[in-house]
């Protein structure tokens, strides 16, 4: 089952990324607008492997982040 608003995700990754399908973990963090690239490391553990994740695992672990995050301001 396709996570609530993945397509949304990751069509905005990959327009910011002009269509690529690679980022690096430094464009993640330009993409979320934060400057620490920890804070991306923290909200998507699975994505960046050596520095370099794809657009579809970035686009699904944010999901899963805004749920889990959602569920515990509840």
């Amino acid at each position: 089952m396709e996570p609530y608003a993945y397509r949304e995700n990751l069509e905005s990754i990959l327009a910011f990324t002009g269509q690529r399908a690679t980022l690096t973990i430094g464009e993640a963090a330009q993409y979320l607008g934060v400057t620490d690239t920890r804070t991306v490391r923290r909200r998507c553990p699975k994505t960046f492997v050596g520095g370099w994740g794809t657009a579809a695992t970035f686009a699904r672990e944010l999901c899963d982040y805004w749920q889990r995050e959602g569920r515990k301001r509840k």
